[in-house]
C-alpha cells in the first residue's frame, strides 16, 4: 500500500473550484444566407479556412481554399505549428467539407474483399459513411489540438437540410440539422460544446398533418433543440438570441446584454452604412429605442445593419 501511495501523482491540493473558460467548441448551421459567415467574423481573432467562397464579401483572414484532404491537413499542422496571433479558427464550411472526407475514405481504405471503389455508396448499406468517421474524429482531433496547444476557439459553419424525423411516439416530423450526413453530424454535435441554429425567427405550424417550420421574421440563433431543429448548449443559456456574435458570448459569459451594449456595436457600424440609407437606419433604431424590448429589437436593427453593411463592400 505504501508503495502505490508513492506512486500516486494526484493530490487534494490540486482540486480547483469555480467556473473556468476555455476556447469554445461551436458548430453554427443555418438557412443560406442568415449571416453566418458574418457571426464568425465576429469571433475573437479569426482565420477562416475556406472549403466554399462564402467570405468574398467579407474584411476577414482567410487561408488559399482547401480543395482536398491534404490541403486541410497542411492547413490546420500551419495553425498549430508556426507563430501566429489568431484566435479563432472557423471551418467554413462542413457541408463542402464533407465530399473531401469522402473521396480521401474511398483513396485510402478498400472495400470487402480488397476491392477499390471510387464511391463512398460503394462500400455497401451505411458502411462507407460509418469508414468516413475515422476521418471526422481525425478532424476533430487536430481542432482539439489547436484548443489545447495554441488556445484557440473553433467555429465551424454548416448549411442547414431539413430531415424527416421517424418517430414512434407521434406522426414523422421535419427537423433542421447539419446538411452532411446524419452520422457525422452526430458525432460533430456530440464533440462540440455549442451547436447553434441560425435562421429567421420562425414558427411550427400543421400543414396536410406534417409539422412545417415557416420564417416570420429577423435573424435570430436557436441555442437549445426543438421539434424543428438540434441545437445544444453548455450552461444556462437563453434558448434563442439575436444573431450577433456579441450577444451569444454575453450571454455565455452570464452578462446581461443592454441598450447600452447593442447601441455600441451599431454606433460602430454607421459609419459603413450607404449615405441614402442613413435617414432610414437613423429613425428606426430610434423606434427600437422606444419599444417594449428595447434589447431585442435593437439587436434585431443591428443584424440587418450588419448585413447591410456586408451587401455594400461585397458590391
Amino acid at each position: 500500500m505504501q508503495a502505490e501511495t508513492q506512486k500516486r501523482k494526484l493530490a487534494l491540493s490540486s482540486i480547483t473550484k469555480g467556473r473556468q473558460t476555455a476556447p469554445i467548441r461551436v458548430v453554427l448551421y443555418g438557412t443560406e444566407g442568415v449571416g453566418k459567415s458574418t457571426w464568425a467574423s465576429e469571433a475573437p481573432s479569426p482565420v477562416f479556412v475556406p472549403i466554399e467562397e462564402g467570405t468574398m464579401h467579407l474584411d476577414v483572414a482567410r487561408f488559399p481554399r482547401v480543395r482536398t484532404w491534404g490541403d486541410l491537413v497542411d492547413t490546420l499542422d500551419v495553425l498549430e505549428t508556426e507563430p501566429h496571433e489568431y484566435k479563432t479558427a472557423v471551418i467554413d464550411t462542413l457541408d463542402a467539407l464533407e465530399p473531401i472526407v469522402w473521396a480521401r475514405t474511398t483513396a485510402t481504405r478498400l472495400a470487402d474483399g480488397g476491392k477499390r471503389v471510387t464511391n463512398i455508396e460503394e462500400y455497401g448499406f451505411a458502411k462507407g459513411y460509418i469508414y468516413a468517421l475515422d476521418l471526422w474524429r481525425e478532424i476533430a482531433e487536430r481542432l482539439d489540438r489547436l484548443k489545447e496547444r495554441r488556445g484557440m476557439g473553433v467555429v465551424l459553419i454548416a448549411h442547414a437540410a431539413l430531415v424527416t424525423v421517424k418517430s414512434p411516439d407521434t406522426e414523422d416530423f421535419g427537423r433542421y440539422d447539419l446538411k452532411i450526413h446524419q452520422k457525422a453530424s452526430a458525432l460533430l454535435r456530440e464533440w462540440s460544446d455549442h451547436v447553434l441554429f441560425a435562421a429567421t425567427e420562425i414558427a411550427l405550424r400543421k400543414v396536410n398533418n406534417r409539422t412545417k417550420v415557416i420564417g416570420i421574421g429577423d435573424r435570430v440563433m436557436h441555442t437549445t433543440s426543438a421539434p424543428g431543429w438540434v441545437a445544444k448548449s453548455r450552461g444556462n443559456m437563453p434558448p434563442t438570441l439575436p444573431l450577433s456574435f456579441e450577444a451569444w458570448a454575453e450571454a455565455l459569459s452570464g452578462k446581461t446584454v443592454t441598450v447600452d451594449t447593442v447601441m455600441a456595436r451599431i454606433d460602430a457600424m454607421l459609419g459603413n452604412v450607404p449615405a441614402d440609407k442613413v435617414d432610414a437606419v437613423t429613425a428606426t433604431v430610434k423606434k427600437a429605442t422606444a419599444s417594449s424590448d428595447p434589447v431585442a429589437a435593437l439587436s434585431a436593427v443591428a443584424n440587418r445593419i450588419s448585413q447591410m453593411v456586408a451587401s455594400k463592400e461585397a458590391a
